[in-house]
């Protein structure tokens, strides 16, 4: 697969506190991944970066006595990459200039946003940019190639699942769904099929993280099984707006549209989503028990959506102030 980023994680040898120790060091003029490969091996650090984008780069020779931030430097030095040291003691490299790699960004494991390999939980970011990628119609759909998650229907409910992380059953027990990290189920948004994760659709969705394990010291006892968290687009940039349109088998017709503003003190954005289906028509065949079905699958999903945040003040956290509201499904 193309731009398939390619984790190199190498087991350490040595405790963290004799990494910063002098040692011989001798590597040959190469293609930088291999040298980054050889340092591993003679230091016994952990490194992370990307394969695909460093292949391309020559790295120098370098031989000596010297700590692993001074290879580090000399091997990366013109290639337009640094690196940083994380709390786990891992190097991770960086682009000059541009965002750390692997800079999918997680709140659901720390209630804080972190670096998703600082974050000392099993966690999958659903990003955007992947979004777009998948054309699904909701974002359950979008979920369902996700290791460890699986999702059961709920019947006679249009468009609402139980999503069951590492096999635990009990979804209303064990598997919390939050938006924005905060849980917005009710009796009856589960009954009505419009909470959990079809409470918002997938052109206002900024990400989906998925947490797997027990995480109930942050969210209480219903995340045996772990949290997924929506969370939702916030306007960026200069006032405008975006329109999206589908079309496909079965008369399945979406729309979408939003629009927004943002300033240094503020950020406004507004959305309105409708989809329809004529759904699935069973085959007219009986079944074993002697029974047709032959009725069709129609659905309808309208959403509403208003978010804002203002900033009163420099240093000051984000105040929240988001309304969403939705009829149909």
């Amino acid at each position: 697969m193309q731009k398939k980023l390619l984790a190199v994680l190498l087991a350490s040898l040595f405790v963290s506190s004799a990494w910063a120790e002098d040692k011989p060091i001798n590597i040959t003029a190469q293609d930088m991944p291999g040298a980054l490969h050889s340092l591993a091996s003679q230091t016994g650090i952990q490194l992370l970066f990307t394969t695909d984008e460093l292949k391309n780069i020559r790295a120098k020779e370098i031989s000596g006595v010297m700590s692993v931030e001074e290879a580090l430097k000399r091997l990366l030095e013109g290639s337009n990459y640094s690196f940083r040291l994380t709390g786990n003691g891992t190097y991770v490299l960086q682009r000059l200039g541009a965002a750390l790699m692997l800079n999918e960004l997680t709140v659901t494991a720390t209630r804080t946003e972190r670096n998703v390999d600082e974050v000392p939980a099993s966690v999958s970011v659903l990003t955007a940019k992947k979004l777009k990628t998948k054309n699904r119609q909701n974002v359950y759909d979008a979920l369902r190639d996700f290791e460890g998650l699986d999702f059961v229907a709920q019947r006679g409910v249009g468009h609402q699942v139980s999503p069951q992380i590492r096999g635990f059953s009990d979804s209303g027990k064990a598997t919390q769904v939050l938006v924005d990290g905060i849980a917005l189920d009710s009796v009856v948004s589960q009954v009505m099929g419009r909470g959990g994760l079809n409470f918002t659709s997938l052109q206002d969705v900024d990400r989906v993280e998925v947490v797997r394990g027990p995480v109930s010291a942050l969210y209480g006892p219903s995340t045996l099984g772990g949290v997924i968290n929506v969370i939702p687009k916030r306007w960026k940039g200069e006032p405008g707006a975006e329109v999206n349109a589908a079309y496909g088998s079965h008369n399945t017709q979406a729309l979408g549209a939003a629009a927004g503003i943002a300033k240094e003190s503020f950020d406004v954005r507004i959305s309105a989503y409708n989809a329809k289906s004529d759904g699935y028509v069973a085959t007219p065949v009986q079944n074993s028990s002697g029974q047709w079905d032959l009725g069709a699958r129609p659905w309808e999903d309208k959403k509403y959506g208003l978010l804002m945040a203002g900033r009163p003040a420099d240093n000051h956290d984000d105040i929240w102030l988001s309304t969403i509201r939705y009829s149909g499904c």
